[in-house]
């Protein structure tokens, strides 16, 4: 008994001197750093990738682009207290433990463009602009 316990311990030592254990080397940069007014509680990237959404404990939706830019703030109340995002771009998930409800909304982020120094049609203070971009070689 003692000789198969010896020889398997033999075995195994050499098992384990021959194998040697692998490590992978992984390397990582931080991107970007955003500077938050509240603590944050949830956070999801819509699924075209162009806004994160990031629920803070005073309860905030706000909309960042991707270049770490605020576009937006939502009042959605303090009880909301997760985000999930929806199948589509525009649709998020809210989700309130404590009312054991799960809202689900739209969000439209409007970009504006500075048409100020751009020819126009028409008179300058109409209250819509139509921005035709036909130069594109």
């Amino acid at each position: 008994m003692r000789f198969n316990f010896s020889r398997t311990l033999f075995i195994l030592l050499m098992v384990l001197a021959v194998c040697k254990t692998a490590w992978a080397t992984a390397e990582w940069q931080v991107l970007q750093n955003i500077r938050l007014d509240a603590k944050p509680v949830d956070v999801i990237v819509a699924a075209d990738n162009r806004w994160i959404y990031l629920l803070n404990d005073r309860g905030r939706l706000l909309i960042y682009g991707t270049n770490g830019q605020l576009r937006d703030r939502i009042d959605v109340g303090p009880d909301i207290d997760r985000i999930k995002a929806g199948p589509r771009e525009d649709l998020v998930f809210l989700i309130s433990q404590t009312r054991s409800t799960v809202q689900l909304i739209s969000v439209s982020v409007i970009e504006s463009i500075d048409t100020s120094s751009a020819p126009f049609k028409g008179p300058a203070d109409a209250p819509i602009t139509v921005a035709v971009f036909s130069d594109f070689q």
